[in-house]
């Protein structure tokens, strides 16, 4: 965890017009500081917790283990957003708790500004099937191995000079169709609709495909997403980025295929539940 990509994400929401809320951060066991950093940062405020895990449980169990928390107080309406995230609309909160939701509305997500201005969400939803699964696998592992033996820095510019503007989906407030999109995972709001039936999400991945179970999960159970056009949230994304791109270190590239492959066949295991009519809660 960048502690301090946090504290300032903290603060944004502390300067929303709604107040009515409280904050839970989930420490993922940061090997550095960042529980302690982050506990005596917010330790006089009344409406904000920090916890910790013993060890690294992956980025659905660590949110899960928040939205828990939560519910267990009674509250189960839950925005979750990542930690290197911006809420610069003051109003956002209020106008989030003020949505008009139908019944089966269960996940709300919202405009998300990346660094260069594009806005991330919805995304395409491309992994339905098996086949599709392991056509992802075939490209990413082509693409983690040129890191691999031509270095992250060669990758980097490369990317840059390819670069081209996202696939946008439909850039005005909707009820997704989930055969073609889905929810982007850096900011999510749960509402009590989805979250009486399913704890979060779904909490075998680690760190991938997070986004692509929970759409697969709300198409299974008929609970809609819903884009919401006119709230925005800044999406820093520095944390991946200087990990990725600025560590020369080999061993990141091999963390990061033996994760996507745990996670491509958690989906897969998913997908197969979901066909056989098996529960999933």
């Amino acid at each position: 965890m960048v502690y301090q990509d946090t504290i300032d994400c903290v603060k944004s929401i502390l300067q929303q017009t709604y107040k009515k809320f409280e904050i839970v951060i989930v420490d993922n066991c940061s090997p550095n500081e960042s529980f302690k950093r982050l506990t005596n940062e917010f330790l006089i405020a009344n409406n904000i917790i920090v916890l910790k895990t013993n060890e690294n449980v992956g980025f659905a169990r660590g949110n899960n283990i928040g939205i828990e928390y939560l519910m267990k107080k009674g509250i189960f309406d839950v925005l979750v957003i990542n930690g290197d995230t911006i809420i610069n609309q003051k109003n956002y909160l209020e106008k989030l708790d003020n949505l008009s939701l139908e019944k089966n509305c269960g996940v709300i997500g919202t405009k998300i500004l990346s660094a260069d201005g594009y806005n991330q969400n919805p995304i395409k939803r491309a992994i339905l099937s098996m086949a599709d699964v392991n056509n992802m696998i075939i490209h990413h592992l082509k693409y983690y191995l040129f890191i691999f033996f031509f270095g992250n820095s060669l990758t980097f510019k490369f990317l840059n000079r390819k670069r081209e503007k996202p696939d946008i989906v439909i850039q005005k407030s909707h009820i997704l169709n989930l055969e073609e999109e889905m929810l982007h995972g850096a900011a999510l709001f749960f509402t009590k609709q989805y979250l009486e039936k399913i704890k979060g999400f779904y909490p075998e991945t680690f760190l991938y495909m997070e986004e692509d179970c929970l759409a697969a999960i709300c198409q299974s159970l008929n609970i809609n997403q819903m884009y919401v056009d006119e709230l925005e949230i800044y999406h820093k994304e520095s944390a991946s980025s200087k990990m990725i791109y600025k560590s020369n270190s080999r061993k990141i590239v091999l963390k990061k295929i033996r994760f996507e492959l745990k996670s491509s066949q958690v989906y897969k295991e998913l997908l197969m539940k979901i066909k056989q009519n098996e529960s999933i809660c």
